[in-house]
């Protein structure tokens, strides 16, 4: 969705740059941030990162966790699989109609 948001951006003249180049711009933007959102909480690369199991799982059910998360703590419970599934599919459906109502008024 963001890079369909970068490429409406070029293609509309909102941004002075090809959509090879706004999308490369927002990568490695998006790489910078998270960088230096990690360095901040103390994390030096990547690889002491994963399986390092610091942060707390919010909102997902304790069957998604045991499944998917092995060892993420989690004080509270939350949507299984179908729920996730189902928003998921919902906003999908609502960014796609989007598109294509944008799309048309385009015309």
């Amino acid at each position: 969705m963001a890079l369909d948001t970068v490429c409406s951006l070029a293609e509309n003249g909102y941004i002075d740059e090809t959509f090879e180049e706004a999308e490369k711009n927002y990568v490695k933007a998006l790489v910078a941030g998270i960088v230096k959102v990690m360095s901040k909480v103390g994390i030096s690369s990547i690889q002491s990162y994963r399986g390092a199991q610091t942060f707390e799982a919010l909102g997902i059910s304790s069957d998604v966790i045991d499944q998917y998360f092995k060892g993420t703590f989690s004080q509270i419970g939350g949507i299984g699989l179908e729920e996730i599934a189902k928003e998921t599919m919902l906003r999908h459906d609502q960014a796609t109609e989007e598109k294509i109502k944008r799309r048309i008024d385009a015309s």
